[in-house]
């Protein structure tokens, strides 16, 4: 859309990234997908998926 925002009100839509921070899920591209995070919800499904490298990993874990 070429507008970025890390903010999203009730009843909008965008495409959005996320990581799983504690417990990583197996995901596939087309499943549905539900999360909480304390009073935030969201709903929606994989549209794409991206690999975790090394040393992605070590920069989220120190």
């Amino acid at each position: 859309w070429g507008w970025e925002r890390d903010k999203l009100r009730t009843g909008e839509k965008a495409v959005v990234r996320f990581r799983f921070i504690k417990h990583p899920e197996y995901l596939k591209i087309g499943a549905k997908l539900l999360f909480r995070e304390g009073v935030t919800k969201g709903i929606g499904h994989v549209t794409d998926l991206q690999a975790i490298t090394t040393k992605e990993n070590a920069a989220t874990m120190g």
